[in-house]
């Protein structure tokens, strides 16, 4: 009796594990944006600081 206990636990872990991957990759795929937008950001302060330099000399 106690193997079906715990094979009646696997397809619960089964649908755990393929919901966290889920949201892993939901998470993962927002981030693209958020990632694209900071290395804008970088960039343009990289290209003030790069004027700056130019200004002053």
């Amino acid at each position: 009796m106690r193997c079906n206990a715990i094979d009646s636990r696997a397809p619960r872990f089964a649908i755990v594990l393929v919901l966290g991957l889920l949201a892993l990759a939901t998470f993962g795929l927002a981030s693209c944006n958020t990632t694209q937008g900071v290395g804008e950001d970088l960039q343009a302060a990289g290209e003030a600081i790069d004027e700056a330099a130019e200004d002053a000399n």
